[in-house]
């Protein structure tokens, strides 16, 4: 037994085979014979980028070769991946075949034969003339994503809980006024909570969360502070209204924008090919359900006459980019350039690597375009853009300066719209009537979730958690030990660490001393903007 060791190790799972007198399966098969020749089947390596040929047509032709005189079975974890082998495969004019049980009496030659099931490892069993193939062997070990049953969580567009003590709301009959926390309040000999919001002059409003429906968040440019209401003033009913006319203007400008995109048709781009399925099966991650019906939603856009504006809302972490990603790499293999406005220079920056990774083995260029690059790379992107050898460029507002100039714009993926401001979204309604849009978001605003509601703008929700992500849960409950106690210990015992977040820096120590009593096995830290460096 001791000599075995110097032998690769083969796990078989749920695979059937059956021949005369022979029924290979989970019970037989450490039964069976099996002389390992090489893992490496395919040649130097055994994933796509190793090979000779560097491509999915390569191993195509690799794969007919081998079927001349053998049995190829591919083996692949999902049925996903295996529907994915079928059609990359064929597109090439390999034969193939699904299988749920592999015949071994039936003469050559013989198609590919797709199954599912679990191997750890590709083998070839010379007696039988058998080659087995793992996905994974071929495009890479991906991070597989358990099935999760869906569960009733808080509700999913929220901006109550992004309010923190200090923050602008509007009430819809009062006006701006400024969150100043939760108070208890006793009412008829009954405690009851209230969000405190402060007016002008030095007056305070106290909501029952019962009519939190008219309280919103503010939203407004980036940075701006707005003017603090008086209760009972005039101000705020002549705000309504001049609102109302603004609204009824902007209502007619979408009418003509969309109606315009309604009646104008333009050459619709082609079904994914061999190229794109090469990328699509290099994501290193196993599409969600969400995930994957989004990305078909944004390619059937993509394929009509009328141009696509589309909104796709999720969590942050759960898979947005990677839609955006597949979305642009059919925009730029069909000739055209894509222009990613992001309201951050970080979040330029970020999407500016993920692209360039994700695009590095296809000859895409990306640029990005921010405050951290140079004039002189500014300028030297803006030339590229309008002789079109820049593909994909990534940026800021910069992106909507009137220099910006594109040889073949074809689509307009905006991140975060409502985190630009009234002259921005000015600029990017030029931009919607000429190319296909696709709007990434986490929060919508309500004019944009209203329009893609009443079926103006076409909505994908992203709704299933990545692996090891949960959705986010939002709980309101009564300050008390009992409260704070449970929710620590629950999160600790599954592995987990909790930010306990105190609304005032004095004070800090007292509330982080009530907590260590409440749980003294957990190590508690304190960390706040006013401590000294180092």
């Amino acid at each position: 037994m001791a000599g075995l060791s110097k032998f690769p190790v083969v796990n078989v799972g749920l695979l059937g085979a059956h021949t005369q007198g022979l029924r290979m399966d989970t019970k037989s098969a450490a039964w069976l014979g099996v002389r390992l020749r090489s893992t490496h089947v395919l040649g130097h390596g055994t994933s796509v980028p190793e090979n000779a040929e560097g491509t999915v047509g390569g191993l195509a032709e690799k794969l007919k070769k081998l079927r001349e005189k053998n049995r190829v079975l591919l083996v692949c974890g999902t049925d996903e991946a295996a529907d994915r082998l079928m059609r990359m495969f064929t597109e090439f004019t390999v034969p193939m075949a699904r299988r749920t049980s592999l015949d071994l009496e039936a003469d050559g030659p013989w198609p590919v034969m797709v199954m599912t099931g679990r191997l750890s490892a590709g083998f070839a069993w010379q007696d039988l003339s058998l080659i087995m193939i793992t996905d994974e062997e071929i495009f890479g070990s991906k991070v597989h994503r358990p099935r999760a049953t869906r569960t009733k969580t808080a509700p999913f567009l929220s901006s109550f809980k992004e309010l923190k003590p200090g923050d602008f709301v509007v009430h819809a009959d009062y006006g701006v006024g400024e969150y100043q926390g939760l108070s208890h309040i006793s009412v008829d000999g009954f405690e009851t909570d209230f969000l405190t919001l402060r007016y002008e002059p030095d007056a305070k409003l106290h909501v029952p969360l019962y009519s939190l429906d008219k309280v919103q968040k503010y939203i407004g440019a980036e940075g701006a502070q707005p003017k603090v209401d008086r209760l009972g003033a005039p101000t705020w009913a002549r705000t309504k209204e001049r609102v109302k006319k603004d609204i009824l203007a902007m209502a007619q400008e979408l009418v003509k924008i969309y109606a315009a995109r309604e009646a104008m048709h333009r050459t619709p781009l082609g079904p994914p090919d061999n190229l794109y399925r090469e990328f699509e099966a290099a994501f290193p991650f196993e599409e969600t359900p969400d995930q994957q019906k989004a990305i078909e939603d944004v390619l059937n856009d993509m394929q009509k006459e009328k141009p696509m504006d589309r909104l796709v809302c999720g969590d942050v972490g759960f898979g947005k980019t990677e839609v955006a990603l597949r979305a642009s790499f059919k925009a730029v293999e069909d000739g055209f350039q894509v222009a990613v406005i992001v309201p951050t220079t970080l979040l330029a920056d970020q999407h500016s690597r993920t692209f360039a990774e994700r695009l590095a083995a296809f000859s895409i260029r990306v640029e990005m375009m921010s405050r951290f690059r140079t004039k002189a790379e500014q300028k030297e992107t803006l030339k590229g853009m309008k002789s079109g050898t820049v593909d994909i460029v990534i940026g800021t507002h910069r992106l909507l300066q009137r220099d910006v100039v594109f040889r073949n714009l074809g689509l307009l993926v905006i991140d975060e719209e409502h985190r630009f401001g009234v002259k921005h979204k000015e600029r990017i309604k030029e931009f919607k009537k000429l190319v296909d849009v696709l709007t990434l978001t986490a929060t919508p605003i309500p004019r944009t979730l209203h329009m893609s509601l009443a079926g103006i703008r076409d909505l994908s929700i992203i709704q299933t958690p990545p692996l090891d992500r949960q959705a986010i849960q939002v709980v309101l409950a009564r300050f008390g030990k009992r409260v704070i106690r449970e929710a620590i210990q629950h999160e600790l015992g599954r592995g987990g660490q909790v930010f306990f977040v105190q609304n005032r820096v004095a004070g800090i120590e007292r509330m982080a001393a009530y907590v260590q009593g409440l749980v003294p096995e957990a190590k508690i830290g304190v960390a706040h903007g006013q401590m000294k460096e180092g």
